[in-house]
């Protein structure tokens, strides 16, 4: 015959679960910040991601909680770097892409402009033995022969420096060239070979020579300039970069 339950067995029932569950029942979501001892929750506590941005108090992750090396690029948001936060004299060249400094990254007048060219010289027409013969270069850097092979051509070699590579700049030099000065032009020639790698910078010597007319019967003469032709008379001083 099966027996009716009683108050008698409820109550030695839940008092049994008491007992096993160690004298404490707590009902779902009922667990507060105040049951809980400070100091108490460990890591092992806390399940794996559980912790999210929400859960740090603003400005309170110092440099001891980032583990060494694990922030990264993908971590740093654009353009937040500044120059305040990089050490001095910390950058070098390798830090820099080839190529992207320009001028106005430069503060000029911390240059030293007095060896900036790899290559420069004078070239006088009384240091020429001839036409075509060769000529001895004044105040010079980095030139290893100058050669005038036609009347006004001449041929100027820099050693290791290719004319296909970089462009010279040529000017009379008054001081040397035979008067007058004022009809007396310089200019380079590219994309010419000379040399004897072919890699040497041409320049061309000219005068604009003046002649005179008759522009009325012999008494209203005048001079005037005729076109430019080759000239030997010309110095000049060539600055290559």
């Amino acid at each position: 015959m099966r027996k009716h339950l009683t108050y008698a067995n409820v109550m030695s029932t839940l008092a049994a679960l008491f007992a096993l569950t160690g004298g404490v029942a707590y009902a779902a979501n009922t667990t507060a910040s105040s049951d809980i001892i400070d100091g108490e929750v460990k890591t092992a506590d806390l399940g794996a991601n559980a912790v999210n941005s929400s859960k740090i108090a603003d400005g309170q992750v110092t440099e001891q909680d980032i583990g060494q090396g694990a922030v990264n690029t993908a971590e740093l948001k654009n353009d937040v770097v500044t120059g305040q936060k990089v050490a001095n004299d910390s950058l070098n060249g390798n830090d820099v892409v080839n190529n992207t400094l320009k001028g106005a990254d430069i503060d000029e007048g911390t240059l030293d402009i007095g060896n900036a060219a790899r290559a420069y010289a004078r070239v006088s027409p009384v240091n020429c033995t001839g036409t075509p013969g060769t000529c001895t270069p004044e105040q010079s850097k980095g030139i290893s022969s100058v050669t005038r092979e036609q009347v006004g051509r001449y041929c100027v070699a820099a050693p290791g420096i290719d004319s296909d590579d970089v462009t010279a700049a040529v000017t009379v030099d008054w001081s040397s060239t035979v008067f007058p000065g004022g009809n007396a032009s310089a200019m380079t020639r590219e994309a010419t070979l000379c040399g004897p790698t072919d890699q040497g910078f041409r320049v061309v010597t000219e005068r604009q020579p003046l002649y005179t007319v008759d522009a009325g019967g012999g008494t209203h003469n005048r001079t005037v300039s005729g076109p430019a032709e080759d000239a030997d008379d010309v110095a000049f001083t060539i600055v290559i970069p």
